[in-house]
This record gives C-alpha cells, structure tokens and sequence, in this order.
C-alpha cells in the first residue's frame, strides 16, 4: 500500500473519530468546516494488500482554530506501529477565513483548552514535589500508578486513549522525574503521596488502577483511604507479601545495581517483564523499557526495593473489597503467573478477571490496543 492510500486511510480514521466523539452538525454553514492543513507520514514496515490493521487515533495538540492529531498504524494482534502520522486541520469558513472550532466539539475529545496533552507538571504533596501527567477534564478519574522500576511512561498509550477520562499518572518517590526523599518510605506512605496528590488536584474520588508494584500501593490505598476509591484495576500484580526467598532476592537484587548501576537491573529485568513474544518481535518497546529503568537513579531504585520487600501481606484484605474490581494478567507473566493471578480474584467478590494473549508482566505496553479496550469496558460499566 503507498503512502497516498495510507494517508486517505487515516484521514477516513480521522473523521470517524471525530463523528464519534462529537456530532458534526455542530459546524454550521457560517461557522467554518475541518480542512485538511499538514501531514507527516513515516512508515516503518510495509503495509501489504490484505493486512488486517488496526488505526490508533488521538488528539495532541489544540488551540481554538487548528488541532493536531497523531495516529498510528498496527498490524492486528500487534503493538509496535508500522506506520505513524501527525495531522493537522484548521477550521475554515466559506471564504478561506480561520475560524474557532466549536468548543464543545474541542472538548468532546477530552483535553481542556490550555492543557497540553503529555505534558508533565509538578505537583506539590506536603513537603515534596510529584512529577505528574494529566490528560482531560472532569469528576471521573482514573489513577494509573507504575509498576518497579518504571514511571509514568508505561502508562502513555492508555492516557492517550481512554478519553472521556480525567487520566492522572504520576511518578511515584525516586521514579521517573519525582525526587527521592530523604528519608527511606514504605508502600503505605505511597499510598498517602497518592491521596496528597489526588487533593492536590482537587479530585475527590478516583478508579485505582495499579500494576505490579502499582498494585502494591492500591491495595494498601483500599487499607487506608478506600473511601477515595470507585474502582480497582489490579494488573500484573499479587495480594502476597515477600516470601523469604523473595526477600533475599530484593537483597541481592540491590546489591547489584549499588555495584553495577542501573543497566544491570535492566538486563536481569527485561527478559523476566516480558513476554517471549514480545522480547523477540518488539524492539521499540525493549528499548522504551530499557530507558525508563536506566533513566531511575540507584538510591531510588533501591529504596524501591526495600519498600516492596517490607511490604504488609494483603491476601486478607481481598475479601472486604466491595467495589467493581478488573484483575488483569498476561498470558506469559513470568513473576505473576496467570494462576496467582486468576486465585486472587476468585477471592474478590464479584471481580472481572482477564487474561491478555502475548503479553507477559508488562500487558500495556506489550498489548496497548486490548488492555486499552479491556479497561475502557470496564470504565463504561462504572457508568
């Protein structure tokens, strides 16, 4: 398929999209209409007659008369793009004239008038700063907490798509751009950093959505504060404290990165967060994954650890959990193995449990696009 169909497919994407979230009929005559402005297309891999695709669409950049869009191509069942463009369009009136899109119709995709999508604010929790991104507006709100040793990165492909969402993802103490306190924390005063920022932001109530780690600290979220919670993600994560080898392994684990540095955690973690399939045809996301462990410094790191290993046992806290729960794993999870997972929620009255094909320990990055439609399901029925 040329770049000229391709660029016509995506257009036709654009356009769906847009009926979608917001009726058209809102452009009237005088108004002004969406015109094509500028597109830049790379293509990474061939996409061949025939090829089952799958078209990922979302709104980056805004202002009252022009919006950009950045879209991208995947072959189905797979999450690294062959294809990815920006466009942008501008609003025209009969006579060529720049005209304000109407705001409603602006709004509809979730992105408030001077917000800039990925855009990463800092955020003051009691005495200390939190590096946050937030995408959209609104009371629904869905709190996306990272997974060790990663940052809110993890998460971009679902704050990207989940719109109709107030999406916050923060980077937890010593990860990503949040510093590291000086004083050593436990899961539960991440727990507390969580509900600080959720005041911070003026937000009363939020979905908790947790992997691995992340899940760590929403379980003990539901402990301290479930009356902040309206919903529980629990993905690629166990109720289960440490065991005494789980524990000598966190030992072991920081004493290597405190002589070898983060690279070294990156190369004993890689092949265990991901699955088989993902390690072998998924280099871009390797890569993503790599950066983001090298990128956390070592104390961070390794407070991290001790956080994890000293953590309480949560396996009776499962059966007081009386909000809509999704348990989400992954096929090839090697830490989490689909039947601790599917045991844990078993123990959840009432909870949703899926299992994602090829992927392992990381399902949003491994498979953006299901996770994506899982958890949206699972947010329309809050509704």
């Amino acid at each position: 398929m040329d770049a000229a169909s391709l660029l016509k497919l995506l257009q036709r994407a654009w356009w769906t999209v847009a009926a979608n979230h917001s009726p058209l009929g809102e452009f009237g005559l005088g108004d002004g209409w969406p015109v094509l402005k500028k597109s830049k297309l790379d293509i990474s891999d061939p996409v061949l007659v025939g090829d089952r695709i799958v078209v990922q669409t979302k709104l980056v950049k805004r202002s009252e008369s022009e919006i950009m869009f950045r879209q991208a191509i995947f072959r189905e069942g797979r999450s690294d793009s062959v294809a990815e463009a920006d466009t942008s369009f501008e609003c025209v009136d009969q006579l060529g004239q720049r005209r304000a899109f109407p705001e409603s119709f602006l709004n509809s995709f979730g992105i408030g008038k001077h917000e800039t999508p990925g855009s990463v604010r800092h955020v003051s929790v009691g005495n200390w700063s939190s590096a946050v991104e937030v995408h959209g507006t609104g009371a629904d709100a869905v709190l996306f907490i990272h997974g060790f040793p990663l940052d809110r990165r993890m998460w971009r492909h679902l704050t990207s798509t989940l719109t109709g969402w107030k999406r916050i993802a923060p980077d937890l103490r010593g990860m990503g751009l949040t510093r590291l306190p000086d004083t050593q924390y436990a899961i539960a005063d991440l727990a507390d950093d969580m509900v600080g920022l959720l005041d911070a932001l003026g937000q009363d109530r939020a979905v908790v959505c947790g992997l691995s780690m992340g899940g760590y600290v929403a379980f003990e979220m539901w402990r301290r504060h479930s009356d902040r919670i309206t919903g529980l993600i629990l993905a690629n994560t166990k109720a289960a404290a440490d065991d005494r080898a789980a524990r000598r392994g966190r030992d072991e684990t920081i004493k290597l990165v405190t002589q070898e540095g983060p690279a070294s955690l990156a190369d004993q973690m890689i092949p265990k967060l991901l699955g088989t399939s993902s390690l072998n045809a998924m280099p871009r996301v390797v890569e993503h994954l790599r950066n983001m462990i090298t990128e956390t410094s070592v104390d961070g790191i390794v407070a991290a650890l001790k956080a994890m290993k000293s953590r309480s046992d949560s396996t009776q806290l499962l059966s007081s959990i009386d909000i809509p729960t999704l348990v989400l794993t992954g096929e090839d999870d090697k830490i989490v193995p689909v039947g601790t997972a599917k045991e844990m929620a078993k123990k959840i009255p009432g909870a949703q449990f899926v299992s994602i094909a090829e992927a392992g320990h990381l399902t949003p990055l491994e498979q953006p696009i299901a996770v994506s439609r899982v958890i949206g399901e699972f947010l329309e029925s809050l509704r």
